[in-house]
């Protein structure tokens, strides 16, 4: 012990000393860096800074104004906002310096990672010199430091390892197991309010763990795989039992879109997707498929050929009969197990066998279904199997002294760890030349640039504004709606950072869809009454930012509506009025129709500005297994297998006409996103054009429903077909008219519509 105290500190001091060569200054100050600007970077420093700034609890008001949300969809890392807070609040202010606490964990977080690979590798058996300069490689080529520049408490690189050592002191000791059981139990518990993709690694890892025990010591191991069970479920158990008290939110996603596209693959994990080997791979040998971010788990050359080599050895132990060995190999305690567990972990990461199945199965799997980005779950075969790569290639060290073959053994250990320190040096180093910025300058406040000053050239200040409203608008959250731009997510925040004002708009997890959909309303047409607005706790208008980016009509139509108060070359402000926002069409409309219904062509029971037969209109009055429809109880379209079919051609097409085709869908019971697709064909069926619209980015919204339109060219002899698509998802009041034609009627209960729209609440 002695031994490995002393190596402690000086691997303590080497690792401070190589991360102080990689960061500089950094290290010690990173008050003014921004790893990640843009999109998740930008918005996991925001929602840690808005709740140093203005929160307390568990609520975060930042964004979803005026609901905020539960800190643990804001990725702000519940855990670490609170103790900030308590120290902001009682000991000295953190805020406006809180980008050095995300960032310093991120930085540090290496020191812990290699003093606990040390420890587990020491454990393996590997003498301090070898085992010193493996866990600096492994802790320095982790996967989870792409993660530095977007979401930074998954690149927290300790978690792992952290989590591995308890479950082998947890393995070794039998006098005090309980007791490690109660600290790994913990370390989940902390862990997981870092991130809650941590709590399933772990409970995965763990119950893995449990299956290759129970397998390999069916007769002994009873109270190990109860108590390694309890440690794997218990964290779960806690958390949403706390989350079950704290969050009041009913109606948030519970299935992710994305578990099969975010898997790992064996590119991902067996070649290198940056670096220099990369470079040279890409230039000698072969053009490799550029990388994601999810699916990122190299493991290093030493990873990859200590796994060759072992499917060598294991394919002849299958040649020999010697099966019963290489099932039951003789390995050190933080492997014996762990390597089987870490073969299923991974499994899962590549989706086996699932893949092989159709994505329907998921459907039968709601707690699988759950995750978005399981190559995450690599990680763990990562550490691992770089450990069980040390092990491996040392002990071929010193069986090969053992034979006399020193030179050999020598250059073999050299070879191996130098190349694996190389690939550490260059993959780390790469990655923080772009982190030492001074991005944060500015984000938080600013004596050059304020967005307070902004406004008071104005002659306004935040106080007058409840609200900022991000042009372009952007959703993400709600997985059934959703729109995302770079700049005003950045622009918004800084206003929000600056001002203290909150942003309606959101970019978190598993948004509650009612409240994600009145969000999104309000950019809607003038035909549609704004649900949110009740919801506002008082008249003061909205504070718009708007980037010079490209704007949706519907966008152009809120911010018209707004008084511009400031403007420059990156973007402009502008007031909006809730007047403003809340005055609609509706009675000009309702009007119109009163004073011309005595003039428009009347067909039946519809009144039409222009005497044409080429539309259709279709209530679904024959579909009685739907509970409800748009404005009336009953007659709407529940699509069988997925879509359903609404038109295969279009009556009395006489000329070349711009129709408009229009569908409304209910997102409540939903699977997915539904979308309308429509195609152009020939009589033979040949497609001539296509067009689809996604729920997932329409604004016109009426309670739970989402009207998706189009507007497609049809010529004389050419066919229209149109289908809807989307599991579970209602469609009622399908409409197919020339773009140019407006048409009247009422509801069974006398309400009047235009266009499918509703003119009287």
């Amino acid at each position: 012990m002695k031994t490995n105290t002393k190596a402690l500190l000086g691997l303590l001091i080497g690792t401070v000393a190589l991360l102080y060569l990689f960061w500089g200054s950094t290290l010690f100050d990173a008050r003014l860096n921004m790893f990640g600007f843009g999109g998740d970077g930008t918005k996991n420093y925001y929602t840690f800074l808005y709740y140093l700034k203005a929160d307390n609890g568990t609520h975060f008001s930042g964004m979803n104004y005026p609901y905020g949300d539960h800190v643990v969809f804001t990725d702000n890392q519940p855990i670490v906002a609170f103790i900030s807070k308590w120290w902001h609040n009682h000991v000295s202010p953190v805020y406006p310096g809180g980008l050095a606490v995300i960032n310093g964990l991120m930085i540090w977080s290496v020191v812990p990672t290699v003093l606990l690979l040390f420890l587990l590798l020491r454990r393996s058996l590997l003498s301090v010199p070898v085992a010193a300069v493996a866990a600096l490689a492994i802790a320095f080529l982790s996967p989870q430091h792409i993660r530095l520049g977007a979401h930074y408490a998954l690149a927290y690189s300790f978690v792992i390892p952290l989590h591995w050592y308890l479950l082998v002191r947890m393995q070794e000791s039998r006098r005090h197991r309980l007791s490690w059981t109660i600290a790994l139990t913990a370390a989940a518990c902390f862990t997981g309010l870092l991130h809650p993709y941590y709590l399933a690694m772990h409970a995965l890892f763990l119950l893995s763990y449990a299956v290759v025990v129970f397998l390999y010591r069916r007769r002994s191991a009873g109270r190990l795989v109860l108590l390694t069970v309890a440690a794997a479920l218990l964290p779960i158990l806690l958390f949403k039992t706390w989350l079950s008290l704290t969050d009041i939110i009913t109606d948030r996603p519970d299935t992710p879109n994305g578990f099969f596209g975010g898997r790992a693959n064996v590119q991902g994990m067996l070649l290198p997707s940056m670096g220099s080997v990369h470079e040279w791979i890409q230039h000698y040998l072969v053009q490799l498929t550029s990388y994601s971010v999810e699916t990122f788990v190299y493991i290093g050359l030493a990873g990859s050929l200590c796994i060759l080599l072992t499917l060598v050895k294991f394919s002849k132990g299958i040649k020999n009969r010697k099966r019963k060995r290489l099932f039951t190999p003789t390995l050190p305690a933080p492997l014996q197990f762990t390597v089987g567990a870490s073969i299923l972990v991974l499994l899962f990461a590549f989706a086996i066998p699932l893949k092989f199945f159709s994505a329907a199965i998921l459907d039968y799997l709601p707690l699988v279904k759950q995750f978005r980005a399981i190559s995450r779950f690599a990680w763990i075969f990562y550490y691992i199997i770089a450990v069980y790569g040390a092990f491996y290639f040392y002990r071929l060290y010193r069986l090969w002294r053992m034979k006399g073959a020193r030179v050999k053994a020598y250059a073999l250990v050299a070879a191996i760890f130098l190349f694996w320190g190389f690939e550490a040096w260059d993959y780390y180093g790469r990655l923080t030349p772009n982190l030492r910025n001074q991005l944060g300058k500015d984000f938080i406040s600013s004596e050059t640039e304020s967005f307070v000053d902004y406004l008071h050239t104005a002659g306004v200040s935040p106080a007058d504004f409840q609200a900022i409203v991000p042009l372009p608008y952007y959703t993400a959250g709600s997985e059934k709606l959703e729109i995302n731009h770079g700049l005003s997510v950045d622009r918004s925040m800084q206003a929000s950072l600056h001002t203290g004002l909150p942003i309606t708009a959101f970019m978190m997890s598993r948004t509650s869809l009612a409240q994600s959909m009145q969000q999104m309303q309000l950019l809607s047409s003038d035909l549609i009454t704004k649900e949110l607005l009740p919801h506002l706790p008082n008249r003061k208008p909205l504070l718009l930012v708007v980037v010079p980016d490209s704007l949706n009509p519907s966008e152009k139509r809120l911010m018209q509506k707004g008084q511009k108060l400031f403007s420059n070359a990156s973007f402009s402000l502008y007031s909006l009025s809730l007047d403003s926002l809340a005055a609609t069409e509706k009675p000009q409309a309702a009007a119109f129709f009163a004073q011309n219904k005595a003039q428009l062509h009347q067909q039946g029971s519809l009144y039409l500005t222009q005497d044409r037969k080429d539309y259709l209109l279709r209530d679904f009055t024959d579909q009685p297994e739907a509970e409800e429809g748009l404005y009336d109880a009953g007659g709407a379209l529940v699509p069988r297998k997925g879509y359903q079919l609404l038109l295969d051609s279009l009556p009395h097409a006489n000329d070349t006409t711009l129709y408009e085709v229009s569908l409304w869908v209910n997102l409540k019971n939903a699977q997915d996103a539904p979308s309308m697709a429509c195609f152009v064909m020939k009589q033979d069926w040949e497609v001539m054009a296509n067009q689809e619209v996604s729920a997932k980015t329409s604004s016109e919204i009426v309670g739970s429903w989402v009207r998706l339109s189009t507007q497609v060219p049809v010529k004389p002899g050419q066919k229209l077909e149109v289908r809807v698509n989307g599991r579970g998802a209602t469609a009622d009041h399908f409409m197919v008219k020339p773009a140019s034609l407006d048409i009247y009627r009422y509801t069974p209960k006398g309400k009047l519509l235009k266009n499918n729209y509703l003119l009287q609440d």
